[in-house]
C-alpha cells in the first residue's frame, strides 16, 4: 500500500506530465472579438485552412471552393475546432 507521501508525489508527477503533453500537443488558442453564447455560434472564418473563428454569418455562407486535404500547422485542420470562450468565438489551432 502506498503512503500518503507517495500518493502526493504520484499526483504531482501526473499533473506535470499532463501539462507538458497539453502544451506540446495542444496547439494554440486564437480568440476573436465576435460575441457568442455557445460553441454552435462559432464557425471558421474562411473555407480552407482557417486560422480563426467568428460568429456565424446570417444567412449562412456556403463554401464553394475545393480545399486541399493536407494538415497545415497553425490552422483548424486535422483536429482544430471553434468554440465559445467567455462570450467570444475562439479557434483551437493545431500545431
Amino acid at each position: 500500500m502506498l503512503s500518503c507521501t507517495m500518493h502526493k508525489i504520484t499526483a504531482v508527477l501526473f499533473v506535470a506530465l499532463f501539462s507538458i503533453l497539453f502544451v506540446a500537443c495542444g496547439g494554440n488558442i486564437n480568440v476573436s472579438n465576435d460575441s457568442c453564447g455557445s460553441d454552435s455560434d462559432c464557425v471558421p472564418t474562411t473555407c480552407c485552412h482557417a486560422t480563426a473563428c467568428g460568429a456565424k454569418p446570417t444567412p449562412a455562407v456556403a463554401c464553394t471552393v475545393a480545399c486541399t486535404a493536407d494538415c497545415r500547422g497553425g490552422t483548424l485542420d486535422c483536429g482544430g475546432d471553434c468554440f465559445c470562450d467567455a462570450g467570444h468565438c475562439a479557434a483551437h489551432l493545431m500545431p
